[in-house]
C-alpha cells in the first residue's frame, strides 16, 4: 500500500492493530493477513471498520480459508478492469466473510459487505468504496499471499516430500508408499525365548479430517472393524495423535489420546499386550476407542476394540495418516511430526545396523 492508513498512522490508534500497513484497504474497512492459525488451510486476521472518530467494528481473530483469499484477490482484479459486477470472500466454516459489489454509472463505485460470526453473534456491515481503490487492494492481498508463501519456503517440509534422498528412501521402506500397509517388521536381534504366537491381522489404517473450523474426526480401521470419533478444538487432536506415535516409536508400553466433542468425551487407547516376546514397539498392540462421557450404548462404552500386529505399526500408520496436512508447512505442530519423522527412520538406520553386523 502507497499511503499509510490513517488508523495505522495514529500513535493513538486502537493497541490491537498490528504494526504496519494493511493488507488491504476498502473505504473504511481494514483487513490484515496474521498468518496460518491453527488446522491447516486457515488463517488469522485482524479486521477494522472505522476511521479516525469512530469505530464500528475492531477485532483480531476472524478466519477465513488461504484458497478462498487466493481466489478472492484474482476475482478482485477482474472486477477492478469491468464496469460492474459481484465478487465473493466466502467462509464455509470460518467466521469472516466478504462480498463486495461494483456498480455503474458516472459516479459508479462499489460497496463491500462484511460478515462476522462469532458463536451466536452475527455482525453485518455495508462499506461504500471508490473504484480505483480495487486495484490497490488486489494488489495488498497477493502482497499477503506471496510473503505467506515465503515464510512455508523457509519451513520444515518433511523429509519423505523434500528431504534428501538417503532419507527418504529409508523412511520409504520403513512406512511404504503413502495409502498402502507397512512391510512386516523385521527381527533385528533372535528371540530371547519361546512365546505364544502373536495374533495375526492387518495393519490399522487412520484418517484425520479437518471440518469446518474447531472440529475434526479420526476413522480408525482394522480389516472389517470400523470406529468412528470426533472432537473440538478445545485439544489439538492431531498434535495429541502424533504424540501418541512418538510414545510408541519409542518403546513406551502405552499411549492414549482424548477428543472432546462438547459435550461427548472419546478416549482413544493404544497398548502393547504382555506375553509375547520382544520390546513393546515389536508386540502386537490393542487399539481400544471408549466413550467416556456414558452416551455409548456399549455398558463399558467400548466403540471400538481390535488387535493390530505391533505398536510400531501404529506409530507407521499414524505418520502416514498426517503426512497430507503438512505439505504446506502451515501447521504449527509441525515440530511434533517432525519429531515423530526423525524417530521413524533412526528406527529403520537401527535395522540396517543391525541387518549389517548379523551372521
Amino acid at each position: 500500500m502507497t499511503e499509510p492508513h490513517p488508523i495505522y498512522s495514529d500513535p493513538t490508534g486502537p493497541d490491537l492493530m498490528p504494526p504496519r500497513p494493511p493488507d488491504l484497504v476498502l473505504g473504511a474497512l481494514s483487513l490484515w493477513i496474521e498468518g496460518p492459525q491453527g488446522s491447516a488451510g486457515w488463517l488469522d486476521t485482524v479486521v477494522y471498520v472505522g476511521d479516525h472518530f469512530e469505530t464500528l467494528m475492531h477485532t483480531r481473530g476472524p478466519l477465513i480459508q488461504r484458497s478462498a483469499l487466493a481466489a478472492f484477490a484474482e476475482d478482485l482484479r477482474e472486477l477492478a478492469a469491468k464496469e460492474a459486477g459481484e465478487v465473493f470472500l466466502p467462509s464455509d466454516g470460518g467466521s469472516l466473510g466478504l462480498r463486495l459489489t461494483r456498480y455503474e454509472g458516472v459516479m459508479g463505485g462499489a460497496y463491500c459487505e462484511v460478515a462476522y460470526r462469532f458463536y451466536s453473534a452475527d455482525l453485518r456491515l455495508s462499506v461504500r468504496c471508490q473504484r480505483t481503490e480495487l486495484g490497490p487492494a488486489a494488489d495488498g492481498l497477493q502482497i499477503a499471499l506471496d510473503r505467506l508463501a515465503r515464510r512455508r519456503a523457509a519451513q520444515w517440509l518433511p523429509a519423505l516430500l523434500g528431504g534428501p534422498p538417503q532419507v527418504r528412501e529409508r523412511l520409504a521402506r520403513l512406512v511404504g508408499p503413502i495409502g498402502s500397509k507397512p512391510a512386516p517388521d523385521r527381527p533385528t536381534r533372535p528371540p530371547p525365548a519361546p512365546a505364544p504366537e502373536p495374533p495375526q491381522g492387518p495393519a490399522p489404517e487412520f484418517e484425520f479430517t479437518f471440518e469446518s473450523h474447531g472440529w475434526h474426526g479420526l476413522t480408525v480401521r482394522l480389516g472389517d472393524q470400523l470406529g468412528e470419533m470426533g472432537g473440538s478444538d478445545i485439544g489439538d487432536g492431531l498434535d495429541e495423535l502424533l504424540r501418541a506415535a512418538l510414545q510408541l516409536a519409542a518403546g513406551a508400553p502405552h499411549a492414549e489420546v482424548l477428543f472432546n466433542a462438547e459435550p461427548g468425551l472419546t478416549r482413544l487407547r493404544f497398548e502393547a499386550l504382555y506375553g509375547y516376546a520382544g520390546h513393546p514397539p515389536h508386540r502386537p498392540c490393542r487399539i481400544r476407542m471408549t466413550d467416556e462421557s456414558g452416551f455409548s450404548a456399549s455398558a463399558e462404552g467400548v466403540e471400538f476394540e481390535a488387535v493390530c500386529g505391533s505398536t510400531l505399526y501404529v506409530a507407521r500408520a499414524l505418520y502416514r495418516m498426517a503426512l497430507p496436512h503438512f505439505t504446506d508447512n502451515d501447521r504449527a505442530d509441525r515440530l511434533t511430526f517432525a519429531a515423530l519423522e526423525g524417530a521413524l527412520a533412526g528406527i529403520e538406520a537401527a535395522r540396517e545396523a543391525d541387518s549389517a553386523h548379523a551372521p
